[in-house]
């Protein structure tokens, strides 16, 4: 009995202390309640015009390459300082020269045939005008008449034969001056002073430089947000040609270029089922920064201004849900919406909601429609610009 006592008299000790914590303890209030309310943060919604645009990347290209050749055979006496890879030249600027003696000792014989030639039409056209006088006497027989008339004709021809040798040879005596069909610069010289060519070697693979190209691959919608036909082209449609913003890292600097979609190449790529849009910069190797060809780029094509649309934080929109709008009475609502355009910081809604409700935009725990909701309204920060990126509406 006596180990048995301490173990008891704890017990009772800890009950008696437990009951005068309770005795003292202060009864709830019966006013106070508990806020069983969801609390949310949420957003005005308020229409506004939204001008919307597409992202898209692609390569500089030229707007033309060609391979300079020599359009006549002969050793190269002259080739141009700028003739070189890299190097830059103008319209008709002088690239290269082929040895000329042969073609004008050439030019000087086809001058002569054509002085001989001449001569024998003046010869042969005096004596067919005498022997039709005397067939007209009666004193050259119609044979005779016909010989002086064929003859006159085979040196006619013989003189049109001669003019077109000499023609010839002038054409030969020009094209051993080699100059650049166009402004542009050098992507590779394949030849040197000294060496012969052949007519039709290659001599040099240059480039235009007046007009730079881009091919960006964009879907059938983003034609529609650009109001852009599946075959389009700037030179013979009324639409105007949406600008296009370049930009590229050059050298870990950002660099911008402006241009403008030109044509549409008309004809979806069957694997990706894109279409290709033509930009076009002008003067790519102005002033700044060239935009050489090769370079590869990104860029913003400007679209078609929209009136009426939301936009809104990207957190107020669940896929596959809508927008979770609160109501005057302080109640959950689930809206199905049409997403115009999504980016990764803002939704584009045309619609499903109205001018000034409420838009949920923070997380929400098993939300159901009609639940009761405490919210914060947060301002949203100044939404100029674009609706960029490239998907396409929801519902």
């Amino acid at each position: 009995m006596r180990r048995a006592l301490p173990p008891i008299l704890i017990v009772l000790v800890s009950l008696a202390a437990a009951w005068a914590m309770i005795l003292s303890h202060e009864p709830p209030n019966a006013g106070a309640q508990v806020d069983l309310r969801t609390w949310a943060e949420v957003v005005r919604a308020v229409p506004e015009s939204v001008r919307l645009s597409v992202q898209a990347q692609g390569t500089a290209e030229p707007r033309m390459e060609a391979e300079l050749v020599a359009e006549v055979g002969g050793r190269l006496v002259e080739v141009s300082p700028h003739l070189e890879a890299g190097g830059s030249f103008s319209a008709g600027d002088v690239l290269a020269r082929i040895d000329d003696r042969d073609y004008r000792n050439a030019l000087a014989r086809a001058r002569a045939v054509r002085d001989r030639a001449r001569s024998e039409v003046d010869v042969r056209t005096k004596g067919r005008a005498r022997i039709e006088e005397l067939a007209r006497e009666g004193l050259a027989s119609d044979s005779t008449l016909d010989d002086a008339i064929n003859s006159e004709r085979i040196a006619r021809a013989s003189a049109a034969e001669a003019a077109a040798a000499l023609s010839k040879a002038e054409l030969d005596l020009e094209r051993v001056t080699i100059r650049a069909p166009f402004a542009g610069r050098v992507r590779k010289r394949l030849v040197g002073a000294g060496q012969f060519v052949m007519p039709g070697a290659r001599l040099a693979a240059i480039y235009a430089t007046d007009v730079a190209e881009i091919r960006l691959p964009l879907s059938v919608d983003d034609l529609a947000f650009l109001d852009l036909p599946l075959a389009y082209s700037s030179a013979s449609s009324e639409t105007i040609a949406p600008e296009v913003r370049i930009t590229s890292d050059v050298a870990g600097k950002i660099v911008e270029w402006s241009g403008k979609i030109v044509r549409t190449e008309g004809a979806l790529d069957p694997m990706t089922r894109n279409v290709l849009a033509v930009a076009a910069v002008d003067d790519p190797f102005g002033a700044g920064v060239p935009l050489a060809p090769g370079l590869f780029v990104d860029a913003e094509i400007v679209g078609r201004l929209v009136d009426d649309v939301f936009v809104l934080p990207a957190s107020a929109y669940r896929p596959g849900v809508g927008l979770f709008v609160v109501d005057d009475d302080e109640r959950l609502q689930i809206r199905a919406v049409r997403v115009l355009r999504r980016d990764g910081t803002r939704v584009f809604v045309s619609e499903g909601i109205e001018a000034g409700e409420r838009v949920v935009v923070s997380a929400l725990e098993s939300p159901i429609a009609g639940m009761r909701m405490r919210v914060s309204e947060i301002e949203t920060k100044a939404r100029k610009g674009f609706a960029r990126g490239a998907r396409g509406a929801d519902s």
